[in-house]
């Protein structure tokens, strides 16, 4: 088992406002299409190393089952949803991730049929992120990797990668022992603070008493060494 980093969820209310609000920042999005078991739609922005951020949206908030992970922030108005890492043996994750404690549902079937009527196939699991919030939803390609990625676009903001997602976790030794025994290399906490690289981006969980866990923030790196991040409710701070 591999894991490497492959994509951060942005909840939003309205995807048309979404993305043109991403493109008027400077970004490339193209439109992913739909799950069709849910009424999900989403927007994709390419990005370095096979990675990408995830605007997702209900195309049919009624038709949306309300167990799924991305139906509280969508209820809220909007936020970050789950990280995701890839990877080529889910079934073996999901035993390793069950004998270290989290309580992770089966792998199941996913697909997206694309705008251009391709369907593309996945296999994921997605842990409950007010229990484990430490954790990354995982996805194992069943079509080749490349007909799910966006096509590799240069953004106007000269961003390349993700380089650091910004965690609220309740409990950063928990996480460390999860991370060190998941990728098989020491994870240690300094003071409040866990920080675990995989491949570009920097995974940063700070220890918070409040009710608020998970994805807090999105920074990015750009070609001209400025950096943005996408904080509260998914909003775009300018570059600096």
């Amino acid at each position: 088992m591999v894991w490497q980093f492959d994509h951060a969820v942005i909840v939003v209310r309205d995807l048309d406002k979404a993305i043109a609000d991403y493109e008027a920042a400077g970004f490339a999005v193209v439109r992913g299409g739909r799950h069709p078991d849910t009424s999900a739609e989403n927007g994709l922005i390419g990005l370095g190393g096979d990675t990408y951020l995830e605007l997702f949206s209900f195309a049919e908030p009624a038709k949306a089952p309300r167990h799924h992970a991305n139906w509280p922030p969508f209820e809220r108005g909007g936020g970050f949803g789950s990280f995701w890492c890839r990877t080529t043996a889910i079934a073996d994750d999901v035993t390793r991730m069950r004998a270290a404690g989290v309580r992770a549902e089966d792998s199941r079937a996913g697909s997206r049929v694309r705008p251009d009527g391709f369907e593309v196939k996945f296999r994921l699991m997605v842990p409950s992120r007010d229990e484990f919030p430490h954790v990354p939803a995982l996805i194992e390609d069943v079509t080749p990797l490349a007909e799910r990625l966006p096509h590799p676009t240069p953004h106007r903001n000269g961003v390349r990668h993700i380089s650091t997602i910004d965690c609220a976790v309740p409990d950063p030794q928990k996480a460390a022992a999860f991370y060190s025994g998941m990728l098989g290399r020491a994870a240690a906490v300094e003071g409040r603070t866990l920080s675990v690289q995989i491949g570009a981006t920097l995974l940063r969980m700070t220890e918070s008493a409040g009710p608020a866990v998970g994805v807090q923030s999105i920074e990015l790196d750009s070609n001209t060494g400025k950096r943005a991040t996408i904080g509260a409710n998914a909003a775009i701070s300018a570059f600096a």
